[in-house]
């Protein structure tokens, strides 16, 4: 379903309908940037952490060894 489709559909909706779903979609909207929020928490704390410098030291390696294009 196109966001066109999704706009249509929810002009069609009455008003008490719409504002269950107006409720589930700020909610959804919630969780979801929560979720990201933690992730990005997580992904900062494991680089101070360390986790990635072998990741990085060979991405490096790598690049110097000519194993990498640029991108356009």
């Amino acid at each position: 379903m196109s966001v066109e489709e999704l706009k249509q559909a929810a002009r069609k909706l009455p008003p008490d309908e719409f504002e269950r779903f107006s409720v589930w979609f700020d909610r959804y909207r919630q969780s979801i940037q929560q979720e990201d929020d933690e992730w990005d928490r997580q992904m900062k704390a494991d680089a101070e952490a360390g986790k990635f410098d072998e990741l990085i030291q060979q991405a490096r390696e790598e690049h110097r060894s000519g194993k990498t294009t640029r991108l356009p």
